[in-house]
C-alpha cells in the first residue's frame, strides 16, 4: 500500500512539473515572438545621447611626426586651440567617440591629449 501512494505522488509531482515547464515555454515563446517582430535597426542609424560634436579640432602646429592612419599623418605632439598636446590613440569611430575635456580629434579621428608638462616655447624651439 505505502508504494501505491509514493508512485500516486510521484506521479501528481510529476504532473505539476510538466505543468510549470509548459507554462515557461510559452512564455519564453511569446519573449522570442516580440523580439522578432521588432523592426531592426541598423547600428549608424541608432545616435547614441554622448556622440561627440560632427566637427573635428585642427592643429595649428605639428611636430615628430610618428605614423599614418588612413593616409594621415600622425604627429607625437600638435599645438591644438593654442594648448600643447600629444597624441594619445586613433579611434576608428571618431563619431562614436566620447572625449574628455582634456582631449581633442583630429580627422579622422586621432585622439590627442592636452599636455600640462609641455610648454608652447619649449616644444617648438629644439
Amino acid at each position: 500500500m505505502e508504494t501505491l501512494v509514493m508512485q500516486v505522488v510521484l506521479w501528481a509531482l510529476m504532473i505539476v512539473l510538466l505543468f510549470i515547464l509548459r507554462n515557461a515555454c510559452k512564455r519564453l515563446a511569446k519573449v522570442i515572438h516580440a523580439q522578432r517582430a521588432q523592426p531592426v535597426q541598423h547600428p549608424r542609424a541608432i545616435a547614441p545621447a554622448h556622440t561627440a560634436p560632427a566637427r573635428f579640432d585642427r592643429a595649428e602646429q605639428v611636430l615628430e611626426m610618428i605614423g599614418h592612419y588612413q593616409d594621415c599623418e600622425i604627429y607625437r605632439y600638435a599645438i591644438i586651440d593654442g594648448v600643447p598636446c600629444r597624441f594619445d590613440r586613433v579611434s576608428p569611430a571618431a563619431h562614436l567617440l566620447r572625449l574628455d575635456p582634456n582631449e581633442h580629434c583630429l580627422a579622422p579621428g586621432l585622439v590627442y591629449v592636452r599636455d600640462p608638462s609641455l610648454s608652447r616655447d619649449t616644444l617648438f624651439t629644439a
